[in-house]
């Protein structure tokens, strides 16, 4: 018997470690989260029950994850903890009875928190400066990815000097919080990912996680991520007693936190403070409905004693603060069937299988399909035709199968092969990276998708037209290629359902105001896998300097790209041996050349993006939010000859500030530095 305990733990004690180096270090968790910690309570219960195999490398007696050597290790003063984690309103009543009688009180006074699902992360403030920044790591041990940190939104480079005279800026802080992607901003990174032929990423946290584990810093900028502080570690100088004192003395600093966070929230603060039981469990369940509506993922709440003091005196385990408990909320999940996979063809030609299931009911919606991204994915998880399977939607925004349930199977059930030929073309297809790819330019199926993409808003902007009936005219053969939405005109549409002499005539007038582009969007809109617009916009710059009479016909433009070479694009910035070797195929095509030659005779012409020098020699930083979005806002200062910086510094000359400013603002005011509204900055480009 006591050898097949043995063996248990040690399975157990396997499987953990296993899933702990998926999630924190590769980002690819393969259970969920539930299913992890069900794991780890049935090895802490046969620990306790069977405490002589109870080991010090066992996943109960340390913090989860470790340092990855790409970055500089370095010890934290004091240990980053994981938080015991519950699922259930009896296991906060026996937390609450249990802090209760350790503290030898009636009523202990928690501080509550939703539990952001995030990266841990901790900011080391010294004399008010940002010195350092840590990943958690081990929680002996983290990464410092200080340079990382410090192109985040909101954490502020210099701490706002504290307001009341008792308390002055400490001259240590360390911080601690989560680095997080709102969802918004995660659903729109996938759906460039998506473009671009690029794997999605599964959830908002192993976005943030892979951001932040950059080595390149500049790749890290262009990622929308958030800080949010939740506690505290080593301080001097820093005379807080308790948890919600902390968090308004963080407040006060201009570090972010949920605390001030009240925008679209039926409750004043998220964070509450309590020491009624009753108030505990109605706070759980009301951040449980309220976090649907909630801009980021939260999975749970964190109770947490708010007396430091008490906290000091309850002291914590080898893994977790004994003073605090993580109500988790339970998985969003639900089981169906899959009645078959198909394969989808994309505009890049990836081909994508989807489980097509029976219709069911998850957070309030109807999921009928799930992507299963790509075959290796799909193999890892054993995913088969007619599996019952376990779903949920990642993010709240894309349904996700989690796993299969393989007691469920049928007994002749085989795997699902992967794919030799397009299943639309039935061209042989090539393993690009995780994934196969029809390469055949003549493929309907990518034609459709790629003249959709090439009449879409950020590409030739054709309005009046609509996807419905591009799907309809690529169908009829009146859009064979780029070039014959030109050919348009010259049919019978006003003879088609939608289509009248109104719809027809503004559909004209739009693909006129097409012809007149710019060479940025043209190359966007041909759609060549691993090219975005910035992609696009740094490749049609290089263009732009060689043409020596500054021609802006397209045909010249065209001899340009027909020959680069891979030495002069990948000295392009956001250019690499992949994106270079794409760029290549696509201008040695003879059938994508004829049809950009087409569009040179169908009128299309390009307008130099020129630059002016109104505002040479300036460098600017933009906070707050403004009635054009901040890319665009950031490019035409930049085509004025300026220079847009993502932090104040001396060499700021202006600070163009929007409603909601961050802490920029009172940088800007320290250091003396100009600060334009609005209408100012109008007036001066």
């Amino acid at each position: 018997m006591s050898k097949e305990i043995f063996n248990k733990i040690q399975d157990l004690k396997k499987q953990i470690l296993h899933h702990d180096r998926l999630y924190y270090n590769f980002d690819q968790p393969q259970i969920s989260d539930h299913d992890y910690d069900l794991l780890y309570k049935k090895l802490k219960d046969l620990e306790d029950k069977h405490p002589a195999f109870k080991t010090k490398d066992s996943p109960t007696q340390k913090v989860p994850g470790e340092a990855l050597d790409k970055f500089k290790k370095e010890a934290h003063s004091q240990m980053m903890l994981s938080l015991q984690n519950s699922y259930s309103k009896q296991e906060i009543k026996d937390f609450y009875e249990r802090m209760k009688k350790l503290l030898d009180i009636d009523s202990p006074e928690f501080f509550m928190e939703p539990k952001l699902d995030g990266v841990a992360v901790e900011l080391i403030y010294e004399k008010g400066f940002l010195t350092k920044a840590l990943s958690r790591g081990d929680g002996k041990v983290g990464e410092n990815i200080t340079q990382n940190i410090k192109t985040i939104r909101g954490v502020p480079l210099q701490l706002n000097p504290m307001k009341t005279s008792s308390q002055k800026t400490p001259s240590l802080l360390e911080v601690r919080g989560e680095v997080i992607i709102l969802k918004k901003d995660f659903k729109t990174i996938n759906k460039q990912q998506e473009e671009l032929g690029e794997s999605l990423f599964a959830n908002p946290r192993n976005l943030a996680s892979g951001s932040l584990r950059q080595l390149d810093s500049k790749v890290t900028l262009k990622r929308p991520l958030y800080f949010y502080a939740h506690s505290l570690g080593s301080s001097k100088n820093f005379s807080v007693t308790n948890q919600k004192d902390f968090m308004e003395a963080l407040k006060n600093l201009s570090l972010p936190c949920l605390l001030t966070s009240k925008k679209k929230l039926k409750s004043p603060y998220l964070s509450q403070l309590s020491n009624s039981l009753h108030h505990l469990l109605k706070y759980y369940d009301e951040i449980n409905k309220l976090r649907h509506s909630l801009p980021f993922e939260i999975d749970g709440i964190v109770l947490k004693i708010n007396s430091f003091e008490q906290q000091k005196r309850l002291g914590q385990t080898a893994r977790s603060p004994r003073w605090a408990i993580a109500g988790k909320f339970h998985p969003e999940e639900a089981i169906t069937q899959i009645e078959d996979i198909v394969l989808q063809v994309g505009r890049t030609g990836v081909i994508t299988p989807v489980a097509v299931m029976k219709p069911v009911s998850l957070s309030g919606v109807t999921i009928r399909q799930a992507s299963l991204h790509n075959f290796k994915e799909m193999s890892r998880k054993d995913i088969r035709p007619k599996d019952f399977v376990v779903i949920h939607r990642a993010g709240d925004v894309i349904p996700e199968v989690l796993k299969s349930l393989k007691e469920k199977r049928n007994k002749n059930s085989k795997p699902f092969k992967d794919p030799k030929n397009c299943p639309n073309c039935k061209e042989p297809l090539q393993q690009d990276g995780d994934y196969l790819r029809c390469k055949n330019i003549l493929c309907s199926a990518i034609r459709e998708r790629s003249l959709i993409h090439f009449a879409s808003k950020g590409a030739m902007n054709i309005e009046f037209l609509g996807e419905k009936n591009i799907k309809k005219f690529h169908e009829w053969g009146w859009l064979t290629n780029f070039s014959s939405f030109y050919d348009l005109p010259n049919k019978d549409l006003t003879q088609q359902e939608g289509f009248g002499e109104k719809s027809f005539e503004l559909l004209v007038k739009s693909l006129e105001k097409s012809k007149k582009t710019t060479l940025s969007k043209v190359i966007f809109a041909l759609g060549i896998p691993h090219v975005g617009e910035q992609t696009a916009q740094k490749l049609a710059e290089k263009v732009l300097e060689k043409l020596s009479n500054k021609s802006c016909n397209l045909h010249a433009a065209l001899s340009i790209l027909q020959n680069l070479k891979e030495e002069e694009l990948t000295e392009i910035s956001d250019i690499g041996i992949v994106v270079a070797a794409s760029l290549r195929d696509a201008f040695q095509n003879k059938k994508l050349i004829a049809d950009l030659k087409n569009l040179h005779k169908k009128g299309i012409y390009f307008v130099e993006e020129k630059k002016t020098t109104q505002l040479k020699g300036l460098q600017f930083v933009i906070t707050g939010t403004f009635p054009l979005d901040r890319k665009d806002i950031k490019k035409s200062i930049e085509q004025k000859g300026g220079k847009v910086s993502s932090q104040v510094s001396k060499k700021t000359n202006h600070l163009l500030v929007g409603k909601n400013p961050g802490s920029k603002k009172q940088k800007a005011e320290k250091l003396n530095i100009s600060q334009i509204n609005w209408n100012e900055f109008k007036k001066l480009t």
